[in-house]
Formats: C-alpha cells, sequence, structure tokens
C-alpha cells in the first residue's frame, strides 16, 4: 500500500507516521526529513532556512527533486508512507505521487500552536521536551545535562500562526482535491498516538 500522510501542523504525523509504519510494515520517509539532509555547503541549504525559520514553504523544486529521488530506491517499490507533501496544489504540478490512500489527521489551531509551541530541546544533546505534553522536571534546563533548554525559531507562537494561515489557505483544497477523488482518509487527531493509529486502521479496514 501507498500511503500520503497529510496533517496541519503539530496534527502527530511524525508520532502516528511511525506506529503506522511498523504496523504495516512500511518504510516512511518525510519531506522534512529529507530537506534536514541537505547539507550546509548546498546552494539550498541558505534560503531553505531562512524560509523555513519564518513558518514559510520550501520553494516547491527542492523538496519535489528530493521526493523523485527518495522514491528511486528499491525498498519503496512494493509500498511506502510519504509524510509531508502536497501543501498545496501547485505541488501537484512538480510531483505527484501515485498514492492508494491520502490520510488526513485533523486538529484545531488551538491545539497545533499548544503543542508547537512548548516544544522544548537541548543543544547539548539529543534531549527534547514539550512544556505541555511531556514536561522536563524542570522547565528551563535539559534532564540528561542540565544545559539550558531552548526553543527552535519555528517553534516560537507567531511562527507557527504564520503556517496555520498557510496551511489555511493553501493545503485545504489539496484536501478538497483528495476528498473529491474518494481516497481521503481523515481522522480526529487530538486523541493519543495510539488512538489515532487505531483509527487509521479501521478506516484503512486493516
Amino acid at each position: 500500500m501507498k500511503i500520503m500522510l497529510m496533517g496541519p501542523p503539530a496534527s502527530g504525523k511524525g508520532t502516528v507516521g511511525a506506529l503506522l509504519s511498523k504496523e504495516l510494515d512500511l518504510p516512511i520517509f518525510s519531506v522534512g526529513g529529507l530537506l534536514r539532509d541537505i547539507p550546509e555547503n548546498s546552494i539550498f541549504y541558505k534560503l531553505l532556512h531562512d524560509k523555513m525559520d519564518k513558518g514559510d514553504l520550501a520553494p516547491n523544486s527542492i523538496p519535489a527533486g528530493s521526493i523523485r529521488e527518495e522514491l528511486k530506491k528499491e525498498e519503496y517499490e512494493k509500498g511506502f508512507i510519504l509524510d509531508g507533501w502536497m501543501r498545496d496544489m501547485e505541488q501537484k504540478d512538480y510531483i505527484e505521487p501515485d498514492v492508494d490512500r491520502v490520510v488526513f489527521i485533523n486538529v484545531s489551531n488551538e491545539v497545533a500552536i499548544k503543542r508547537i509551541s512548548g516544544r522544548r530541546f537541548c543543544p547539548n544533546d539529543d534531549f527534547s521536551c514539550n512544556l505541555f505534553t511531556l514536561p522536563p522536571k524542570d522547565p528551563k534546563h535539559c534532564d540528561e545535562c542540565s544545559g539550558e533548554l531552548v526553543q527552535r525559531e519555528d517553534d516560537k507562537e507567531e511562527v507557527v500562526k504564520n503556517r496555520l494561515d498557510l496551511y489555511t489557505n493553501e493545503t485545504i483544497p489539496v484536501i478538497e482535491y483528495y476528498r473529491d477523488l474518494g481516497i481521503l482518509v481523515e481522522v480526529d487527531g487530538e486523541g493519543t498516538p495510539e488512538e489515532v493509529l487505531n483509527l487509521i486502521l479501521e478506516k484503512l479496514k486493516i
């Protein structure tokens, strides 16, 4: 099965996608992951990070090319889960992956803002947390090294609101496009990851 995973920022696509990948034994990859793997010496690196730090979307040609190359890998021949593509209708003109289902995980703006603005990480190690959903022992310091916890620029509330505005204006028409094609599976993403996974499996009839 070939699945495209969609949803607003902080809908839990990454967490639920990993669970779905394990349940269905399908490889998963995300556009965000492909973009993060672009090396610092690439001519695209600064352009991408300047836009992403402001909550803007990456120029379509860059992720489209990355997806096209990724899908050439043998591991995706029998199926895959793709997270983070088709954020606007223009992207369809760059590459429209051949998928069996589009899974749309929906959450309210209020929940999305709370989830994202609460994210913190420690630049000294891999420790990450969320002040609301996965709080650290001390809201200002890392549980592992006691270093100062910081907030990424693109996790700040004003940036998140900009991302949600972009989503409403540009991505909702994509959702409706796949709804009209009859391959959209929509679930409520405000439960636990396991609850959301079960909703998806039920609607996929698996």
